[in-house]
């Protein structure tokens, strides 16, 4: 990779931070930056096409088990063994 795409990618993790999730967790900034990687392969669909690819993977997918009851605390296992 050269520095100009770097700084490309340094510059969409700070937009991302103010504009999509105002904080990140060290704990699962490896979701963040997939999801923001996935929003830039994405970005030339339109709405339509975003919405049914993302629908079309949802449905072909298990229960993911690390998100499975995350609302009612049952948070994924950490990575790091903090």
């Amino acid at each position: 990779m050269s520095t100009n795409q770097i700084e490309s990618v340094f510059s969409r993790v700070r937009r991302a931070y103010r504009g999509i999730h105002h904080r990140f967790s060290v704990k699962y900034l490896d979701w963040y930056i997939v999801e923001l990687s996935r929003r830039e392969d994405r970005s030339r669909l339109g709405n339509r096409g975003q919405t049914l690819e993302m629908l079309g993977r949802a449905l072909a997918h298990p229960t993911s088990r690390n998100l499975c009851g995350y609302w009612q605390g049952n948070k994924p296992p950490t990575w790091c063994g903090n």
